[in-house]
């Protein structure tokens, strides 16, 4: 009796540490996006992640008036960009979308795995699906006439950094 007793107190530390879930890291969601706008105004560091540098980084940091709208409270955004509501981007995207000469607009947005096509366009069927755990963004960027960006990444992590995935892409 005592020998079992024994030998569960022995064991029972493995079955606890066994059985406790494992979770994915946590996600930070103002820093994906913060990271994502870092980017995009020609970080880096940012570049890092995302195997390049945006290649319309100078029309966003010289610009005059640019400006974001994301979905994501507490984002640290750069000082070339103004952080406003989607009331004063939706007129500014218009305009632009007509040919207008105004500073650049941005949007980042959280979106889902499963929404292959956003509002901008993108072909769904070279779109690579989203994997489990993956966190996913959809940035359009409005330079005028100059050229119009759409994009859906994925981000996730690997030894502790954070990496980034184009799961589609499309410029005008």
């Amino acid at each position: 009796m005592a020998t079992a007793l024994f030998l569960a107190c022995a064991l029972f530390p493995v079955v606890a540490i066994a059985e406790t879930p494992t979770t994915a890291p946590a996600t930070n969601p103002a820093a994906d996006v913060s990271l994502i706008a870092a980017w995009l105004t020609g970080s880096d560091t940012a570049a890092d992640t995302f195997g390049r540098p945006f290649g319309d980084a100078a029309w966003l940091t010289k610009a005059k008036d640019a400006i974001l709208y994301t979905d994501v409270v507490g984002v640290t955004v750069p000082q070339c960009l103004r952080a406003v509501p989607y009331d004063f981007l939706k007129p500014r995207m218009d305009l632009l979308h007509g040919g207008h000469k105004l500073g650049p607009a941005v949007v980042i947005t959280r979106s889902t795995p499963g929404r292959p096509k956003e509002a901008g366009g993108g072909d769904p069927t070279a779109a690579r699906q989203a994997r489990p755990g993956e966190r996913c963004y959809y940035i359009e960027v409005g330079i005028g006439n100059m050229a119009w960006w759409w994009m859906k990444i994925a981000l996730y992590e690997v030894d502790g950094r954070t990496k980034a995935e184009f799961l589609w892409s499309m410029m005008s």
